[in-house]
């Protein structure tokens, strides 16, 4: 019986492994409804084309900070609703985009305005950052030309 017992905590462990490890690889999942899955299909459209401030969050699955950070994309996505367009890319899925914006380290977060990028942050960062770029972009006070990055 004792040995039964063991084989079954045992077997446990190894469901709970595969299942975590799986759902921390599900792309799906990760945002809210308002963070568009971007790609290297609607990319050009959604970001490139947009009228509207465009913030990216280049990420990966694996990635623990990045996980971190999506209750703050997500909470973005709906602060911002109809205002700016926020979107997120698995580098591990969109190599091509990654390595067009030269992503060497995640999280990464870029904020486009008029097609280019305006600025950049690298690392974990607090709701509070981006919402201050966000309104500077808006308001016109962050000019398009001038990619500035935080560090």
């Amino acid at each position: 019986m004792k040995r039964y017992a063991v084989w079954m905590a045992l077997a446990a462990g190894i469901v709970a492994v595969v299942w975590l490890s799986g759902s921390a690889r599900d792309s799906n999942v990760h945002f809210g409804t308002n963070v568009i899955q971007l790609n290297g299909s609607n990319f050009q459209q959604v970001v490139l084309a947009s009228t509207t401030p465009v913030l990216v969050d280049f990420w990966a699955p694996s990635c623990a900070p990045c996980r971190v950070m999506v209750p703050t994309i997500s909470g973005l996505a709906d602060e911002f609703h109809n205002r700016v367009v926020i979107g997120a890319v698995n580098v591990d899925d969109e190599t091509a985009l990654a390595d067009k914006f030269n992503i060497e380290g995640i999280p990464a977060v870029f904020i486009f305005k008029d097609g280019k990028p305006v600025h950049q942050f690298l690392g974990l960062r607090e709701k509070g950052e981006f919402a201050e770029v966000l309104n500077q972009v808006l308001s016109g006070k962050l000019p398009a030309a001038s990619a500035q990055e935080a560090k």
